[in-house]
């Protein structure tokens, strides 16, 4: 804790100051402003097609993320997302038949790109 203490310094107090101020800090102020990836506000800037791959397994960014990328999409460049539905962050190409799929998908995506 602060101030004044009667009591003995311990490792464990600083752990538990630490995790208050965590929890305070997530309850009571807008974090967003920490995204150090500000992709969402790029992408409405866009001026090119986008096709938004996201594994529904992803446990690192939530799918929603996803979501909400392909949602800020202008409609004019918004292509089909693809919403890999057994896999998670970095796995997309992982497994039998994978990367057919992905190979499959991104020739379906170029070919809706103008010459």
């Amino acid at each position: 804790g602060y101030g004044e203490s009667g009591g003995v310094a311990m490792e464990a107090n600083t752990y538990t100051d630490i995790m208050g101020v965590y929890a305070w800090t997530l309850s009571n102020i807008c974090v967003a402003c920490l995204d150090i990836y500000p992709n969402i506000d790029r992408i409405r800037k866009s001026k090119c097609p986008v096709m938004v791959i996201h594994g529904r397994l992803d446990e690192e960014v939530e799918i929603s993320h996803g979501v909400a990328m392909h949602q800020a999409v202008p409609n004019h460049y918004k292509r089909d997302p693809w919403w890999v539905p057994d896999r998670g962050h970095n796995d997309i190409t992982e497994g039998p038949g994978k990367l057919a799929e992905y190979i499959g998908r991104l020739r379906s995506f170029m070919g809706t790109l103008d010459d």
